[in-house]
């Protein structure tokens, strides 16, 4: 089964008049095993990034999902060039703005085989959380 390595993201925050934007910016690399790479670029995989709120020890509840995901979604293959960069715009960072005080916020990778591609036996769905990045949304 595929694995997902090194994803890393950061926000970079752009203060206006008219209000904030942030530019998430990410990183990570789809390590496939050798099945999946023999069938190479015919095998091709559905990227959806989600943000997610971290509650810290404070709360007891679960993690937040935030806004509407995917912010951000692509098609790979097993051929293609490693590691994926990636970057989306927030028009009002704002929605970033989870807890009382610093916000922790992480990315969600969700990779998928996508239809229509060659079958490979116990490829399922395959997540992978961000460090988590603080500041004040």
């Amino acid at each position: 089964m595929a694995t997902i390595t090194g994803l890393t993201m950061s926000i970079v925050q752009t203060y206006a008049p008219t209000g904030n934007t942030c530019v998430v910016n990410y990183s990570y690399t789809l390590n496939c095993n050798a099945e999946e790479e023999a069938l190479g670029l015919a095998l091709s995989f559905s990227v959806a990034a989600e943000l997610w709120g971290k509650d810290g020890s404070l709360f007891t509840g679960a993690d937040d999902a935030l806004g509407t995901p995917p912010y951000d979604a692509h098609t790979i293959n097993c051929g293609s060039t490693m590691p994926i960069t990636r970057s989306f715009t927030l028009a009002n960072c704002a929605l970033l703005n989870e807890d009382l005080g610093r916000d922790e916020i992480y990315l969600k990778l969700k990779v998928t085989p996508s239809s229509g591609t060659p079958s490979v036996p116990a490829i399922t769905t395959i997540e992978a959380d961000s460090p988590v990045v603080t500041g004040y949304f």
